[in-house]
């Protein structure tokens, strides 16, 4: 199970701040790598648990209730994939 910022959930909801600085844990192991999705955005390829530049970049121009897909999470165990809803805060 791939925990993103230490909770289980499948769906999570947060901040533009709370999601650039998320991090892919496993209980046992190791992410590698992971893709991650932004609406009318390319999808970017991260190596390693925390997000790219590139990631970060299109985190600052997501809209209320954006559905972001963190999905192809390659792990020393298995292969995972996690939605996430960001709602930001003004």
């Amino acid at each position: 199970m791939v925990l993103v910022n230490d909770s289980p959930d499948d769906e999570l909801l947060l901040t533009n701040l709370a999601l650039e600085n998320i991090v892919l844990t496993l209980k046992k192991g190791n992410v590698i790598n992971f893709k991650v999705k932004f609406p009318r955005k390319a999808t970017v390829a991260v190596i390693g648990n925390k997000l790219n530049q590139a990631a970060k970049h299109y985190t600052k121009n997501s809209q209320l209730e954006d559905v972001i897909q963190i999905f192809d999470i390659k792990t020393d165990v298995s292969i995972q994939t996690i939605d996430l809803k960001i709602i930001t805060l003004k």
